[in-house]
């Protein structure tokens, strides 16, 4: 079938331009932020399936895909996060003092999905006896 690294390629450019665009002093429009989130969130989405697809379906772990799903999963979890630190998405102003605090916590946050993706792997694959074997 198709593909999906050309669908990372391609996708993982906006990431990389936006953020080398931050680096260069450019600012950005509340509609653009906002648009710049549904993208997250659908590469978020689109991992999740692969997540599932990759466990339940094809009974194995990709290396490259694990990668992206390395990628992908933090950095949404940092991009939603800013969005509402930052007023992109409507929050009072406690909410967005709590979203500055939660900054702090996206590693975390992103470690526990690792580990949800770890415990169901194991419990679907017994992944940690193929990598002893």
């Amino acid at each position: 079938g198709f593909p999906n690294p050309i669908l990372g390629l391609t996708g993982w450019m906006a990431p990389v331009v936006v953020g080398a665009a931050l680096l260069a002093g450019a600012r950005f429009a509340r509609w653009f932020w906002l648009l710049f989130g549904v993208g997250v969130t659908a590469a978020f989405a689109f991992v999740l399936w692969l997540i599932g697809q990759s466990i339940y379906s094809l009974g194995t772990l990709c290396p490259w895909c694990m990668v992206t799903w390395a990628v992908t999963i933090p950095t949404f979890y940092a991009v939603m996060v800013h969005l509402v630190r930052v007023g992109a998405i409507p929050a009072s102003a406690s909410g967005r003092r709590r979203a500055d605090a939660l900054m702090a916590w996206t590693p975390l946050m992103a470690i526990v999905t690792f580990a949800v993706v770890g415990v169901l792997a194991q419990v679907n694959l017994d992944w940690i006896a193929e990598f002893t074997r």
